[in-house]
């Protein structure tokens, strides 16, 4: 058998999404930034999109009837505060990433320190590609009673820093109740409770993103205990979803 016929054939190219993302991730590697992770949400958000472009054989970030951006990828269900869409169509993967590097606009998403994840879809059409990167700040798809959790984890991690008595916690169907019916008013919660001394409620995408009122309470030594109901709810315009949390704080356990 001849040399030449004893070599493996060679390999073959990734997928275009692949390419890109490797792509991006490696310009962002090379400025210092951390690499973005793969999103499968993204991705179908992206997918859809990419769709649009080849049908219409045409770039937009919305055809006429389609959804925006930030409906397209909370209806997939990722958990997200911020998003951002490059679009482009080339002959290859890497003249669209050429392309897309040249725009200050797109190169600032590719860029942006903000994101933490992005889902990229390619669809062919003849000898062009059409092509739609979906960037995206991402966090953990918590349950209730993780995200309650991580919490009261975020406020005593303050308590020990002050030195103080880590507080005693207890989940409180009436808040969730409260909550997720979008009352939450810290009077009316009050009212509820003969014996709190103050209240708060807050929305929040990371349990460790505490308000001041939460970290002023976690710097008061004289409350001990705190009931806590969350609820997530995804806002019926944008659904985007957020936790709500209600706190009623005592100062006896």
């Amino acid at each position: 058998m001849s040399a030449a016929l004893a070599q493996a054939p060679p390999a073959p190219d990734p997928a275009p999404e692949k390419k890109l993302l490797l792509l991006v991730n490696t310009v962002r590697q090379d400025a210092g930034l951390e690499k973005l992770q793969w999103d499968a949400k993204l991705a179908e958000a992206a997918q859809a999109h990419a769709h649009e472009l080849a049908a219409h054989r045409d770039l937009s970030h919305q055809f006429p009837g389609e959804a925006d951006l930030t409906e397209r990828v909370a209806v997939t269900g990722a958990r997200f505060n911020a998003a951002a869409e490059n679009v482009a169509v080339a002959d290859d993967v890497d003249e669209v990433h050429l392309a897309l590097m040249a725009s200050p606009g797109h190169r600032a998403n590719i860029m942006n320190r903000d994101y933490n994840a992005v889902g990229i879809a390619a669809v062919r059409v003849g000898g062009r590609i059409y092509v739609t990167e979906d960037f995206a700040r991402v966090f953990p798809a918590y349950s209730p009673q993780q995200f309650r959790d991580a919490v009261v984890a975020a406020f005593n991690q303050i308590r020990r820093s002050h030195r103080l008595a880590l507080i005693d916690s207890h989940p409180d169907s009436g808040l969730d109740t409260e909550a997720c019916t979008g009352g939450g008013d810290p009077r009316l919660v009050l009212q509820g409770f003969s014996s709190a001394t103050r209240a708060t409620m807050f929305t929040a995408f990371d349990p460790s993103d505490l308000p001041s009122t939460m970290r002023q309470a976690a710097n008061d030594a004289s409350l001990r205990r705190m009931n806590i109901g969350v609820c997530y709810r995804s806002d019926p315009q944008t659904k985007v979803g957020k936790f709500r949390v209600l706190v009623a704080f005592f100062q006896t356990k």
